[in-house]
């Protein structure tokens, strides 16, 4: 009761709980998660997508060793098609965490991307603070809010016409992912202990 006051909800049953944030837009919800659960442990996942081959690849792992007795809350800003955040679950899947402990915490998601995830791991927890409607031809939310990690991290790239300096607006929620068909199955068991935030591989 940080407040002075009590509050209703519903409580988790286990007292180990883990966040994995897929990278980069992932650990801008860091913050607020360390801010509620004081000594979380936090994993790191880096996901993207072959430009030849338009399929996700895993580029970077780092989870606790024992993440498989943990209820693990997957974090990423944006969910567009669904293929990271279905790779990163294939992932914690291998690495033997139930699918009943794994929830996956957006700030938007397509229609399109939650079916997607609903259907392939229906016991995977979905939450949102919204849903667009749809993703355009490149795989970004529509209408979305444009690159989050972009936006966040300031790292939004610039096009100049007539001389001006104008942001490039392309739609993209989290960057865009490959279709869901391309999702490749992952059996990586890269377990290495995490280190503090502040060494965060970006």
């Amino acid at each position: 009761m940080p407040q002075g006051y009590a509050y209703e909800g519903k409580r988790c049953a286990v007292s180990k709980i883990c966040g994995v944030s897929i990278l980069r837009a992932g650990e801008t919800m860091e913050q607020a998660v360390h801010d509620v659960c004081k000594d979380i442990r936090i994993g790191k996942i880096l996901i993207q997508t072959n430009k030849v081959t338009d399929e996700p690849e895993l580029y970077y792992l780092r989870l606790p060793k024992d993440i498989k007795d943990y209820k693990v809350l997957l974090m990423d800003a944006t969910v567009a098609t669904g293929a990271a955040a279905m790779m990163a679950i294939r992932i914690l899947l291998d690495h033997d965490v139930p699918e009943e402990n794994i929830i996956i915490a957006s700030l938007i998601m397509a229609e399109s991307g939650i079916h997607s995830i609903a259907y392939a791991f229906p016991n995977v927890k979905i939450v949102t603070s919204a849903v667009d409607p749809e993703i355009n031809e490149n795989f970004y939310v529509i209408p979305g809010i444009g690159n989050f990690g972009d936006r966040y991290f300031g790292t939004e790239p610039t096009i100049t016409v007539t001389g001006e300096p104008l942001s490039k607006t392309n739609g993209a929620a989290g960057g865009g992912d490959a279709p869901p068909s391309s999702v490749r199955a992952a059996s990586v068991k890269m377990v290495v202990e995490p280190a503090p935030a502040t060494t965060a591989v970006v």
